[in-house]
């Protein structure tokens, strides 16, 4: 029969699978639960093995154990960076919809200060309009009554006066109402 012979190190994994396999959580090595071959292992050497197994076991735990922490950490990093980029997108609608309604209400505003002057303006021309239709009323009755030509060149002035007060207010409205 061909014998094998054992690496260190396959001789320490071969003993933590007996190990393993027998439940023996003590670093004492049972003779009997040894892997054949290694029966006439020192027991110093194979005490070594055990607790370099357990020493690279340790090892490997702390490891996955740092990688996880790792893990968790950069997980709740990103979290809170999304978090804040979020917060921030929120503010910034916000701010967006509060320059909108600003510069909706200034729009607004001008609309109704601006419709406010051209109802005005329409209001002196119906004015001026009614004070010249008086102005020729009271021409007509200046002739019949055959009143001095004094009388009818002032009647006239305030005519020619009035006139030209409407013309502007029409122009001042046919602007504003081209805006």
């Amino acid at each position: 029969m061909l014998k094998k012979s054992f690496t260190p190190a396959a001789l320490a994994l071969s003993i933590a699978a007996a190990l393993l396999a027998t439940g023996c959580s003590s670093t004492r090595m049972n003779p009997s639960a040894l892997p054949p071959g290694t029966s006439q292992m020192n027991p110093a050497q194979a005490e070594y093995n055990t607790q370099a197994i357990e020493a690279a076991t340790r090892q490997m735990q702390d490891e996955a154990r740092a990688k996880e922490a790792a893990r968790a950490a950069a997980a709740e990093q990103a979290a809170k960076a999304k978090a804040a980029s979020e917060a921030k997108v929120r503010e910034q609608n916000a701010r967006a919809a509060r320059v909108r309604a600003e510069q909706k209400a200034a729009a607004d505003k001008a609309k109704a200060e601006r419709q406010a002057k051209l109802n005005a303006y329409e209001d002196k021309a119906r004015e001026l309009e009614i004070e010249m239709k008086q102005l020729d009323v009271d021409a007509r009755r200046a002739e019949v009554e055959g009143v001095t030509a004094d009388s009818k060149a002032r009647s006239e002035l305030a005519r020619d006066r009035a006139q030209l007060e409407l013309e502007r207010t029409r122009a001042e409205i046919d602007k504003l109402r081209k805006e």
